[in-house]
């Protein structure tokens, strides 16, 4: 298992505060919530997948997914994606929870199953 680090989480300056002002997650910037993680769950088009806790304001935390960008991926890139996956609140879909703009670190919802296609194989009985 890897060593826990922990990296601050803002939902960066006011101008990307206000890009990104339907957070399904209002972040206090005044106490930066923490992210601590924990293991490498993969990686994607956008990077590297680790489980991790998020630390919010109000001292509770939360079991999340933390999306840290490749070297090669724009911020611009990223920004857009936390931006368009802020505008979504629905019970399926994963929600964005906190976003750092340099570096690109998004955290979103922990799905216990993985991806879709691993929930869907997983469980394939149940349908």
């Amino acid at each position: 298992m890897n060593a826990t680090k922990s990296v601050s989480l803002i939902a960066g300056s006011k101008h990307v505060r206000d890009k990104l002002s339907d957070f399904t997650l209002n972040i206090d910037t005044d106490e930066i919530p923490k992210v601590s993680e924990a293991r490498n769950l993969g990686e994607g088009g956008f990077g590297v997948v680790t489980l991790g806790r998020l630390r919010k304001p109000d001292g509770s935390s939360v079991t999340v997914a933390v999306k840290r960008a490749i070297k090669n991926i724009n911020n611009k890139i990223c920004l857009e994606e936390a931006k368009i996956m802020a505008q979504f609140d629905h019970e399926n879909v994963v929600n964005i929870l906190a976003f750092q703009e340099n570096p690109p670190i998004i955290a979103m919802e922990y799905m216990e199953w993985g991806c879709l296609i691993d929930a869907l194989e997983i469980n394939i009985e149940r349908w």
